[in-house]
């Protein structure tokens, strides 16, 4: 009876491995993905139908061949270390992308995941899967060209905007500016007169003009303080920083603190003005939504990299939202960092204020900076 049932047993898992077997075969010769089983010397032993197609060597032309004779050998180097470790059984698989020669010698790209197939005491096998992803890298670098060429048009858009803000700037100040005062002075000098000739309320209204007019002219005067700098270009960032804080605090009463690095000052130009725009934005942002009743800006140099950090003690927002609904002025101060190889961190929380981190590599201002 017990001899019985072992003939039995035998025949069952005998059966077992057979199905096992074929199941394995079939998932082999169909699946959609190339398969290579290959002994752990590196002959390949079987190729299904879908790694033939990558290639487009035949079945037989492969088994007579080993991966390395087709495969690049910049990719090669780098997986030899990984199957070194497969085998000596310090990782149980590895993933790759690598290059192929295909049979008409083209180079096709694959995503390769390799494991050793391990059955009872016998040596194992290696086992890849070869995804074709030639398509994918294609795809990836139309991607990352088309990602250059528009960080490359950022970078112009603001040089230009930049440009025309200097533009603007001395054509507000020269031009209109200019001729403002001499019309505030033409009417200074009709006030006199007519008060001379006892014209009282026509005097009064020549002084309520100039008035405005005086008005008019401190408004222009703020806007091209804010196109364009003029104590940044010749002072330095700390006196254009303090400049800011000042204007922050006249025209919203929000108190700014300042401590500003001499390194600072000495700065490249591009940083600076890049440092100078992002405390700008981060400033004008807090005294307009943050609710906050006072700032700080701190610019310092730490080791190879100048920081500024504009914090502030209002009301914080949630960054996710923030993220959902980022403004124009957000992706300005990273596309500004981005074009002097800086770099932009935002820590806010509900109620909890708000902190701008920005970093820049350090690098001294140039003698054509200062001309």
């Amino acid at each position: 009876m017990s001899g019985h049932t072992a003939s039995q047993k035998a025949k069952a898992i005998s059966s077992l491995e057979l199905y096992s077997e074929e199941r394995f075969r079939a998932l082999f010769e169909q699946a959609s993905v190339g398969v290579a089983l290959e002994s752990m010397g590196g002959e390949i032993l079987h190729a299904n139908p879908a790694f033939v197609r990558l290639l487009g060597y035949t079945e037989q032309e492969l088994k007579a061949m080993r991966c390395e004779q087709f495969s690049h050998p910049d990719d090669e180097g780098v997986e030899i270390g990984l199957f070194h470790e497969l085998r000596e059984g310090r990782r149980s698989c590895y993933q790759v992308d690598k290059r192929f020669r295909n049979s008409r010698g083209e180079w096709v790209w694959a995503r390769v995941s390799v494991s050793l197939l391990k059955s009872g005491g016998k040596t194992p096998l290696v086992v890849g899967f070869v995804e074709d992803i030639n398509e994918k890298r294609r795809a990836d670098e139309r991607l990352r060209e088309a990602k250059a060429e528009l960080e490359e048009l950022a970078g112009k858009l603001l040089g230009a905007q930049e440009q025309e803000r200097l533009r603007i700037s001395r054509e507000l100040h020269d031009d209109v500016g200019q001729r403002m005062s001499l019309i505030t002075s033409d009417i200074t000098k009709l006030e006199r007169e007519l008060r001379a000739e006892r014209k009282v309320k026509l005097a009064e209204r020549a002084a309520a003009l100039g008035q405005q007019l005086c008005e008019l002219a401190t408004t222009i005067h703020e806007m091209c303080r804010d196109l364009h700098s003029s104590k940044l270009e010749h002072l330095g960032l700390r006196a254009a920083l303090n400049d800011l804080c000042n204007t922050v605090f006249e025209h919203n009463g929000m108190s700014v603190t300042l401590r500003v690095d001499d390194e600072a000052d000495r700065m490249h130009q591009g940083a600076v003005l890049c440092l100078y725009r992002v405390a700008q934005e981060a400033l004008n942002n807090a005294a307009k939504h943050s609710e906050a009743g006072a700032a700080e800006v701190v610019a310092q140099r730490e080791g190879d990299v100048l920081v500024l950090r504009i914090r502030d003690e209002g009301r914080g927002f949630d960054p996710a939202m923030a993220r959902l609904s980022a403004g124009i002025g957000l992706a300005s101060m990273r596309e500004r960092l981005r074009s002097v190889n800086g770099s932009l961190v935002i820590r806010t929380e509900n109620g909890l204020g708000t902190e701008v981190v920005a970093r820049v590599p350090y690098a001294l201002r140039k003698s054509s900076d200062e001309s």
